[in-house]
């Protein structure tokens, strides 16, 4: 079967090969991959029932709260070149779409279909189920209240015709965070300690240049340099990654723009029980970041670029890697009569 990645990352996929597994709570529906508190109430009340133990239900209850936290999502469709699609999700039509070739889907969403060649071999794929409202039943099985739920949406979104890969992001093959944003996260927090013990001069902005950041403070308290700036010593960036991550960074790379970092197994980590803190520090910082996993080249089948897509940064080497892609390379032509869509071949 065909599956279609809608993304603006076209470039970048095909440098890495990898897509990013979402969290689920950077999607873009909010109500999405979550269990309402109905469903917690009455599925605590089933529990209730069972074991007649409310030390035990409570700490039931508050996992399934809790049970979305680390999951992750890549989302995918069933339908080819949708235009309403290419506008949302690949950038206004200057991104494109990646066609995979898989297996097809079994019944039911443990089906183990893969689209990747990484570490990481735990995950499930299935369709999505569209509802007009989401599910208030309470329920013991095991299955829907460890996966189930994040295969379903509003019935608004039925006509994605969505298919989706579910995995826990802590096992991914790299995460990628943007440098712009942890150094943005850290200094609004040295900022607030700063306010509440120093009177004589305060925080301004920041500058990041390479790997390294550092503060300019504007001084506040001495007369004859109100107004007057000054440089802090410059800080690697790498020490604020060290204070989320620890001893748990097994390779650090660094880009213009972005970090890149391989966290160790949990096996073969010295400190498991931080390496498990680390995401949860990572996730409290707010900031945005990409965990990626690496997708098994061959799958790839073919590659429908935007209408606005730039061909001065299209690099036609890069496709040799994807074996059975056989040039299937196209782009979308817009008909200035009538605005219909028509994919034409580039290579």
């Amino acid at each position: 079967m065909k599956v279609y990645k809608y993304t603006p990352h076209i470039n970048l996929f095909l440098k890495s090969s990898s897509l990013k597994l979402t969290p689920s709570f950077q999607l873009n529906d909010p109500f999405e991959a979550k269990l309402t508190d109905e469903y917690i109430s009455n599925t605590k009340l089933e529990m209730d029932k069972l074991l007649k133990n409310n030390k035990l239900t409570e700490g039931f209850a508050k996992n399934l709260s809790n049970n979305g936290k680390y999951k992750g999502i890549i989302s995918l469709s069933m339908k080819k070149c949708d235009i309403k699609m290419l506008s949302h999700y690949a950038e206004n039509h200057s991104g494109g779409i990646l066609e995979f070739t898989i297996e097809d889907i079994g019944d039911g969403i443990d089906n183990k279909t893969s689209l990747f060649n990484g570490r990481s071999k735990s995950y499930n794929f299935g369709s999505v189920e569209y509802l007009s409202e989401r599910n208030k039943s309470g329920s013991l099985d095991p299955d829907y209240f460890s996966k189930g739920f994040c295969f379903e949406k509003f019935i608004d979104w039925d006509e994605e015709e969505e298919v989706r890969y579910l995995s826990d992001f802590r096992d991914v093959d790299y995460l990628l965070i943007p440098k712009k944003e942890l150094v943005e996260y850290y200094v609004e927090n040295f900022q607030k300690r700063l306010n509440e013990h120093c009177f004589d001069y305060e925080l301004y902005d920041f500058q990041v240049e390479n790997d390294e950041f550092r503060y300019i403070y504007k001084y506040c308290g001495f007369e004859e340099k109100k107004g007057k700036f000054f440089f802090s010593k410059p800080k690697k960036i790498r020490s604020i990654v060290g204070k989320i991550f620890g001893k748990n960074i097994k390779v650090y790379k660094e880009t213009d723009s972005m970090i890149e970092i391989l966290i160790k197994d949990s096996n073969k980590s010295y400190y498991p029980f931080d390496r498990a803190y680390c995401w949860d520090r990572l996730i409290e910082t707010g900031c945005l970041f990409h965990p990626m996993l690496k997708v098994e080249p061959s799958k790839l089948t073919g590659l429908y670029l935007g209408s606005k897509f730039d061909f001065d940064t299209f690099d036609t080497a890069l496709l040799d890697k994807f074996e059975n892609l056989n040039r299937n390379v196209k782009s979308a032509l817009i008909s200035p009569n009538d605005f219909s869509h028509e994919l034409i071949d580039v290579l």
